[in-house]
């Protein structure tokens, strides 16, 4: 089974606001907060900058703003940054239209990706292949792809493999693997087990596994299991059980 592709939840991940000094999330940390934390002076210093007109300050104001539900004002301080053309800004007027208005979102997605803002471009394949675009996905996969956006390196990879191009699919696979994409990792692992390439099957499916990815747990279990080394197997088997808690 083919493990963070778009079904998983962790395709999704990059949905951060943005700010200028940290991107969206493209590690396998799922849980952070990309939000600002500005008090006092610091918070003064970033709203008069704002009302100057500069882009990246009105952008960590409206991150800032959003994080305390002024969801209202952080839309018109984006909307301003946007319109001077910060990428930034236009990725988290998507992240903010997608519940109420996914085809707003997707306008200033295309606005973002266009602009070169890679997680963006991954949204924009995530969206458009969960509608079944996907020669459309694709291309947006390929282009956040080259840019080494992991997850869309990894979504690349499944959506390879879905129709049989298992050599490409494992170039991806690898390239995000080594950077350290936990799910690419856990696919490159039961790719080379299924092509017999046991021993570095095992490198990879143990390496996820050992970061949390329940599905490599499961499959390292099987693989252990099938030469013998029961306590192993049973030790993962249960590791998984209870993530999956």
């Amino acid at each position: 089974m083919l493990v963070g592709g778009v079904a998983a939840a962790r395709a999704v991940g990059s949905r951060w606001l943005q700010t200028e000094h940290r991107g969206a999330h493209r590690g396998d940390d799922e849980r952070r907060d990309d939000g600002v934390v500005l008090h006092g002076p610091d918070e003064e210093a970033c709203r008069r900058r704002a009302r100057a007109g500069h882009a990246d300050a009105m952008c960590d104001l409206g991150v800032m703003l959003a994080g305390r539900g002024q969801v209202a004002e952080a839309t018109e301080l984006f909307a301003g940054a946007a319109r001077s053309g910060y990428a930034r800004a236009m990725y988290n007027l998507a992240v903010l239209s997608e519940v109420n208005d996914p085809s707003k979102a997707e306008e200033w997605y295309l606005r973002a990706a266009g602009a070169g803002q890679t997680d963006a471009m991954y949204n924009l394949g995530v969206g458009l292949e969960q509608q079944g675009h996907v020669g459309d996905a694709e291309r947006w996969y390929r282009r956040a792809a080259g840019t080494e956006h992991l997850h869309a390196m990894n979504n690349l990879g499944v959506m390879l493999q879905r129709r049989d191009e298992v050599g490409e699919a494992r170039i991806w696979f690898q390239r995000a693997a080594q950077a350290g994409q936990v799910d690419a990792m856990g696919n490159l692992g039961a790719l080379l087990a299924r092509r017999g390439q046991l021993s570095e099957a095992e490198a990879w499916l143990r390496r996820a596994a050992e970061s949390g990815q329940v599905e490599a747990m499961g499959r390292l279990g099987e693989m252990l299991q099938m030469r013998g080394e029961t306590g192993q197997a049973e030790e993962w088997y249960r590791r998984g059980a209870q993530a999956n808690a």
